[in-house]
């Protein structure tokens, strides 16, 4: 019996404790609500910084899962009472902080299909949503793409991740094929119109894709058309991927009709002026 209870013991003393999960719940908690009730109701914009850790969870961070997923709940809440707010679920941040400075951890991460997250990306994220206010209330990077051999057992197994392994692994079957023959169709446009017109194409078809509809509508914003952040992060890839330049999610989820992303694409990418 004496044995018995010593490894009982152990058994508790390796959970954790009340205390830990005020620790660190009680701080992104109370704090968020308490900038909620004294800050004035008309704020230009209110963004809270949450963590990917929110949507598939850390072994031993319960409490720091949870904490995060109080604000990305709470800036819907706010929203539902027609005030700005906006969670950002930042990924693993790879050139400051813990990850940067743990070699080990930013292999393994990679290994597992995280898209590492730069202070520039992340002051970008921030910027956009502070100019956009009809931004989603909720704002998820990081996931990178999804890898079957490699990701964690929490996005391998979940339904709740069920729509991010479909699109990785369709996105991932015709990214070869895809890729050559936007890069060949754009080397082969004599103006800047011409160019457009493969960009519109190519986003639309792949739009269609990654939001499961028959056909986009270039006149509507693809957020209207079922683009939402989690899709919105494999959209950013391909077009960062294909046409060689950079549109913040933010840009992408914006109220603007497709066909105007189309030529904001198109007067970024390198292959475009290329071709121009």
């Amino acid at each position: 019996m004496h044995d018995t209870d010593n490894i009982r013991k152990d058994r508790v003393l390796d959970k954790m404790s009340v205390d830990d999960w005020n620790a660190c719940v009680r701080p992104k908690v109370q704090g968020t609500i308490n900038l909620h009730e004294c800050l004035p109701r008309d704020l230009d914009f209110f963004i809270m910084l949450s963590s990917v850790s929110a949507m598939i969870g850390n072994v031993s961070q319960a409490n720091y899962a949870a904490a995060n997923t109080f604000m990305d709940a709470f800036a819907g809440y706010r929203r539902s009472l027609g005030l700005r707010a906006t969670s950002l679920n930042i990924g693993a941040m790879f050139d400051i902080g813990h990850v940067a400075e743990n070699e080990e951890l930013r292999k393994t991460m990679h290994r597992q299909g995280f898209a590492p997250t730069t202070t520039a990306e992340l002051l970008a994220l921030i910027s956009t949503a502070i100019a956009n206010g009809a931004a989603p209330s909720q704002i998820i990077t990081g996931l990178g793409t999804y890898n079957p051999a490699t990701a964690m057992a929490s996005i391998r197994d979940r339904p709740l991740f069920s729509q991010y392994r479909q699109v990785c692994l369709s996105s991932s079957a015709s990214a070869s094929k895809d890729t050559s023959s936007i890069r060949s169709s754009l080397r082969a446009c004599d103006s800047f119109d011409e160019a457009l017109a493969v960009v519109t194409s190519a986003l639309a078809s792949k739009a269609a894709v990654l939001c499961s509809v028959e056909e986009v509508d270039t006149e509507k914003a693809l957020a209207a058309q079922g683009l939402d952040s989690l899709v919105a992060v494999e959209m950013r890839a391909w077009i960062s991927k294909e046409f060689e330049c950079n549109i913040p999610i933010l840009e992408l989820l914006s109220p603007a009709p497709m066909a105007k992303l189309a030529r904001t694409v198109a007067e970024r990418s390198r292959l475009v002026a290329q071709s121009g």
